[in-house]
């Protein structure tokens, strides 16, 4: 608990500007940390001959900020004690949420998007009454799907994911992933959570999908896919599928 409450400390201090209110200073202080952390986790996994296509991560608030303002070391820092945590807890487990909601959504009350992240007690509750079906039925035949459409920073998509490995490790690689959120920070910061947990564990998944649209008129419509992963286990199923053969 000691290491969360060190590691908000640092991403609080990555701004210090007074031309900004307290609560758009935090904001910006978490947009910060997310993408690049983000970028971190991408980079990465290119690294490792991963397929995998992005839009741009930064936002144009990176360049309008003045140097003085921003603290690099603090932003660096932060993302390695992030990366530490996620290294020292259980795959998936859900770092992000309570500091999301403390430094972006508290002083907004659902920030005008009615905002409200389901709690990560909740999440693992519910996942650890599905994930025995869901670690049964995943193989590469029939990859598993786990989609939400209205995801905030992914609890009710890591929670699945964390059970799912604690049964049966292996099964992830046959798990799709599809997310979806209208709001480009929140999708952001459960698109780390996905992403730095499977660098950081080495651990594959089947496919992940991330959309920033309205999931009324926009959702998986050309535009609107912010990240999309492809594993080769994918590939490989692709290639043999009946609708190929046929």
């Amino acid at each position: 608990m000691n290491k969360i409450k060190d590691l908000k400390n640092e991403i609080i201090s990555i701004v210090k500007d007074a031309s900004f209110s307290e609560a758009e200073r935090l904001s910006l202080c978490f947009s910060l940390f997310t993408d690049f952390s983000l970028l971190a986790s991408i980079e990465t996994m290119r690294l490792n001959k991963k397929e995998l296509f992005n839009k741009e991560i930064f936002s144009d608030y990176l360049s309008s900020m003045k140097k003085e303002n921003l603290d690099i070391n603090a932003l660096f820092k932060s993302s390695l004690m992030y990366f530490d945590l996620v290294k020292e807890n259980i795959p998936f487990e859900d770092i992000l949420t309570d500091l999301y909601e403390e430094l972006v959504l508290t002083n907004k009350h659902g920030n005008g998007l009615a905002q409200y992240f389901t709690p990560p007690d909740i999440s693992n509750f519910l996942a650890e009454i599905s994930s025995a079906d869901l670690v049964a039925n995943a193989s590469l035949r029939t990859p598993m799907l786990i989609d939400d459409p209205c995801c905030g920073s992914a609890s009710l998509v890591i929670a699945p994911l964390k059970h799912a490995y604690a049964r049966k490790p292996e099964a992830l690689a046959y798990i799709n992933v599809v997310i979806n959120d209208i709001d480009a920070k929140a999708l952001k910061a459960a698109c780390l959570q996905i992403f730095a947990n499977m660098t950081t564990h080495k651990i594959e998944l089947y496919s992940v999908e991330a959309y920033n649209a309205n999931i009324i008129t926009q959702y998986k419509k050309p535009g609107y896919l912010f990240l999309d992963y492809q594993s080769k286990l994918k590939s490989v199923n692709e290639m043999f599928s009946i609708d190929n053969i046929l």
